[in-house]
């Protein structure tokens, strides 16, 4: 997973380059995650490609990404999420945890 990242405003955003699907490895991003979270960087919303899908097994390290931020005091966040993606986070309840936000301009 090849994750480039770019600072808005408060916001650390993090462009997954790859496109996620079932067989993508979610560890990079959680490491990346833990090593901003060490750095201080308290807000990181997640841009993922348009041919991205969030498979049952993306689920468990997404949830695995807000625990570490919450528990840090911090925030992650879904920026311009595809339909799909935005369909599997509200069938599964986690748009009600992890807020999603059209473009960078919607980042506050």
């Amino acid at each position: 997973m090849r994750i480039e990242e770019t600072v808005h405003d408060s916001w650390m955003i993090l462009d997954i380059a790859d496109d996620v699907t079932i067989d993508v490895e979610f560890g990079p991003l959680v490491d990346t995650i833990r090593s901003l979270l060490m750095k201080g960087t308290v807000k990181i919303a997640l841009r993922f490609t348009t041919g991205s899908y969030l498979s049952t097994r993306a689920i468990s390290p997404l949830v695995r990404c807000h625990s570490l931020m919450r528990d840090a005091g911090g925030v992650i966040a879904l920026l311009g999420p595809n339909e799909n993606i935005v369909d599997t986070m509200e069938q599964v309840g986690l748009d009600a945890f992890i807020p999603m936000y059209r473009s960078e301009k919607d980042l506050t």
